[in-house]
């Protein structure tokens, strides 16, 4: 049972085909509701469950309502892939504070209020935990972009590695 976070279109509509294609159950979590629903339809053309979930990754209120359909959904959350992200091009000597709040907000924060929300449902099911992982980018390792966007993504590495090591000790990787 999993879900995938941009899983419209993309890496995401990949990630959730290759979960099907083994046999999972897939949520497809976007704000693209179109897009979205026609995922899912796909998705469960393949002869599994999918189910399309509307969330901003930014609100937390929205995420936590998010896992929670799922599980209401499937009984459980096995796995949880953070893949939403957005970039907002342009030179670092003209973008404005308000584009890299918004970068900062989908692709870090976003990211951690997932994999938090997921957690906390993975301890509840029990000692078998689950499978939580954040998408990056090459830019997380070199500049390629912009700050914002680089910036955020090598944040998601290194916040990774950490709940890697936190949450180790409720069988969650």
């Amino acid at each position: 049972k999993a879900l995938v976070t941009g899983g419209s279109v993309g890496i995401g509509k990949a990630c959730a085909t290759a979960l099907a294609m083994a046999g999972a159950d897939v949520a497809i979590v976007d704000i693209d509701e179109a897009t979205g629903t026609k995922t899912a339809a796909g998705i469960r053309a393949m002869g599994v469950d999918s189910i399309f979930v509307e969330c901003d990754v930014t609100s937390r209120e929205q995420v936590q309502a998010m896992v929670a359909t799922v599980v209401a959904k499937f009984g459980r959350l096995d796995i949880g892939i953070n893949n939403a992200g957005i970039a907002i091009l342009g030179g670092d000597e003209d973008l404005g504070q308000q584009a890299w709040d918004r970068v900062i907000d989908v692709n870090l924060t976003g990211v951690w209020l997932c994999a938090q929300a997921e957690a906390q449902q993975m301890i509840k099911q029990g000692p078998e935990g689950g499978k939580i992982i954040n998408t990056a980018s090459m830019s997380a390792r070199i500049a390629n972009c912009n700050a914002s966007y680089d910036a955020s993504k090598a944040g998601v590495v290194h916040m990774t590695r950490t709940l890697a090591a936190e949450w180790g000790r409720f069988n969650i990787n």
